[in-house]
């Protein structure tokens, strides 16, 4: 990648050395002059390509019927196919980065699935697509995406399996909901709407998902950071991270009506930040605290608070 950088500076050089450079004859040139067309290189007898990782979106794509597309149960196999390989061949799954063009070929993908109703009716192949889609979104933190897909599942693919509700795709929503969106009462109502089928399974999921979201609309950052040292699953740190700064300045905002002085060290196990020094802790502090400005000084390893106005 430097290498390319510098190719590519060093081109811009030449260019702007050589306009510098010019010498008087170079102004008689018309610079309206335009280079002849050249001969099209590409074979117009050719057939398009139909592999399936280049078929277009199904709302990007004609409804031409000779014309391969993702509506093609059988294409949507192979794609899923494709995408599994891609995920297999991943070399380092802790980059974010290396799994955005498969939440793109799976967009493609729930596309197809959708216009060609389920699959034809094939729902479990409908959900694994789905619920892969979502926990490929949280993996290169595609939030439009992953919602996209959980909501599906939710709202309608659930409803078709005879499985029932997996409960812990309901509280990825869930956390979502109440963690980015922070609207806690439509997160419990979609709680309390989906986990009274007695079909619903992985409950303790669901029961983790409602200790959050009771930890947040009461404000309780204590509880919300020991929830997330105890996620039964890696996807809802990504999510609760969403609300981890948030969090930090409304404790803040409250420790500044209740206390004049406060330590670094319970300030550190207070807002979860354990793992800091006490002089890093003291600059994440100053930063947390930019918009609303409580903390008047850090002196001796203890946080003073500005006193509150009569």
């Amino acid at each position: 990648m430097q290498n390319q950088r510098n190719l590519h500076s060093s081109h811009y050089r030449d260019r702007s050395n050589s306009y510098n450079n010019r010498n008087d004859n170079d102004e008689k040139i018309n610079d309206s002059y335009t280079p002849p067309l050249r001969k099209s290189i590409r074979d117009w007898n050719k057939a398009p390509s139909t592999n399936v990782l280049d078929l277009p979106l199904i709302s990007r794509s004609s409804d031409n019927a000779n014309q391969p597309s993702l509506k093609e149960v059988e294409l949507q196999i192979e794609l899923w196919n494709e995408i599994c390989q891609k995920t297999m061949d991943i070399k380092n799954p802790a980059d974010g980065k290396q799994w955005i063009p498969l939440t793109q070929l799976l967009r493609k993908l729930r596309e197809g699935i959708w216009a060609s109703r389920w699959s034809g009716g094939n729902i479990r192949f409908a959900i694994k697509v789905y619920e892969e889609s979502v926990h490929t979104g949280l993996r290169a933190q595609e939030f439009p995406e992953f919602r996209k897909a959980v909501r599906a599942l939710v709202d309608d693919l659930y409803k078709l399996d005879d499985k029932g509700v997996n409960g812990h795709f309901l509280a990825l929503d869930v956390i979502y909901e109440a963690c980015h969106l922070q609207r806690y009462q439509e997160a419990i109502h979609s709680l309390l709407q989906h986990s009274n089928d007695s079909r619903c399974y992985n409950r303790n999921e669901i029961n983790f998902a409602k200790q959050v979201v009771r930890a947040l609309s009461a404000g309780n950052w204590i509880r919300f950071f020991r929830l997330c040292r105890q996620v039964p699953h890696p996807a809802y740190l990504v999510i609760m991270d969403l609300a981890v700064e948030p969090l930090r300045q409304h404790a803040l905002t409250v420790m500044q009506k209740v206390y004049y002085t406060a330590s670094l060290s319970w300030l550190a196990s207070s807002l979860d930040y354990s793992s800091l020094s006490h002089d890093s802790l003291a600059i994440t502090l100053r930063k947390l605290d930019t918009p609303t400005a409580l903390i008047d000084r850090i002196e001796n390893d203890v946080v003073y608070f500005k006193k509150k106005r009569k």
